[in-house]
């Protein structure tokens, strides 16, 4: 969701204080989506989001992640408002489909969450964020996950991408991997932290662990078992009191480990 070229000369004229400062009337009318809206996800998402009102929310996509109630006491729910995952095809790629064409900005950028094969191996998500408190939103920012597989080791590299809004200062991130278990809880595969810097106007992407380099999996994975990746993480927005979280993204599910010791995809985007 790309803040339009219009708005940003006056948005830089402004500080974020003054565009998305708390409201301090309960009276005032819900702040919208820029622009009027997005995609059904997200928007049935932001629309849940003002029936419930509560202080703290984020939007991925269709589902809506609540960390403070109505009366501000910490929570931490996650309902699924709307399944919006889409396909998309995958972009122009070099040999080998390791170097990918940056359109991020471009890509998906219809308030839903995507996800696109790249090959067998490589496959990325992408999720529209939007966050806010009990008068509506107060800003937007994408959620870029890419996974390279190098023979039986995951490897990722992820990036938050500011569209509107305060700064967004993230907390603890991680990317797990994650075993199917059929009627229970899914196992851990892999534990990932990464380290994410602030984004603004004035530096709208920061990558981990950099936009050409991969964070590996601290495990190796060599059964023949069904295998998918869950990114999470928490942040903070620029004089706003609260912590706000996404909801979970996926690139999709591999497996085959075991077979010719490289393990690859075989559902892209992530489908519950």
């Amino acid at each position: 969701m790309r803040l339009p070229r219009t708005l940003v000369p006056c948005a830089a004229l402004l500080s974020s204080a003054v565009l998305f400062a708390p409201s301090s009337s309960a009276e005032e009318p819900w702040r919208p989506l820029r622009g009027g809206g997005g995609g059904e996800g997200i928007q049935a998402c932001v629309d849940r989001a003002q029936e419930m009102t509560p202080q703290t929310w984020t939007c991925t996509g269709g589902t809506l992640t609540v960390t403070a109630d109505r009366e501000g006491k910490p929570t931490d729910k996650t309902y699924v408002v709307a399944e919006d995952f889409r396909t998309t095809a995958a972009p122009a790629t070099s040999k080998a489909g390791e170097d990918v064409r940056d359109d991020y900005d471009t890509w998906c950028e219809n308030g839903t969450t995507c996800g696109r094969k790249i090959n067998d191996f490589i496959a990325e998500a992408k999720g529209n964020v939007a966050y806010g408190d009990q008068n509506g939103v107060i800003g937007t920012f994408d959620l870029i996950l890419r996974q390279a597989f190098d023979g039986q080791f995951p490897r990722w590299r992820t990036a938050l991408d500011w569209d509107s809004g305060p700064e967004i200062q993230p907390g603890e991130w991680s990317i797990n991997c994650r075993t199917n278990i059929s009627g229970g809880p899914d196992d851990y595969c892999g534990k990932n932290y990464a380290y994410f810097a602030s984004i603004n106007l004035g530096s709208t992407r920061t990558w981990w662990p950099s936009p050409r380099r991969y964070s590996s999996n601290e495990d190796l994975l060599r059964d023949g078992r069904r295998h998918h990746d869950d990114e999470q993480g928490e942040f903070f927005v620029h004089a706003h009191e609260g912590l706000w979280k996404i909801g979970v993204l996926h690139t999709g599910r591999w497996n085959t480990c075991n077979v010719s010791e490289r393990c690859r995809y075989y559902q892209v985007p992530w489908k519950p």
